[in-house]
């Protein structure tokens, strides 16, 4: 007596899964090295959903670190951070410092939001960064 087995991944649905997979890899390669560096980066913050700040983070490259306080302009008890071309919030005084532990921003599309202070870091490319008021 014979049993009828059958493999649970054949040699086509390998294939299929490898060109998928390296399909994917593909596309984040190419989004985290070469997209990003083919235009600057802009950090976009906003503050009550009004644009307050825009730095283009490819002025921010140096190793030493750029502390930019938001208290004294726009009364917002937030310090941001710049350093090698990315942003992040650094110190602000809300309970949970979720937006602290978020970390850096540097590539496009990248957000946090403090929701306490109603303060958000976007970036985008130089472009569009432009085109915003």
């Amino acid at each position: 007596m014979k049993s009828d087995s059958r493999n649970i991944v054949d040699k086509k649905d390998f294939i299929i899964i490898a060109v998928i997979l390296l399909l994917g890899l593909s596309f984040l390669l190419y989004k985290y090295t070469f997209a990003n560096n083919s235009q600057s980066m802009v950090a976009v913050v906003s503050i009550d959903g009004e644009i307050c700040e825009k730095y283009n983070l490819s002025k921010y490259m140096q190793d030493e670190e750029i502390e930019i306080s938001l208290k004294e302009k726009y009364n917002v008890p937030v310090v941001l951070s710049l350093q090698k071309g990315t942003i992040r919030f650094k110190d602000v005084d809300c309970p949970d410092h979720i937006c602290v532990n978020t970390g850096v921003l540097k590539s496009e599309m990248d957000i946090a939001v403090c929701m306490p202070n109603k303060t958000s870091i976007t970036i985008y490319r130089q472009e569009e960064a432009d085109k915003m008021q």
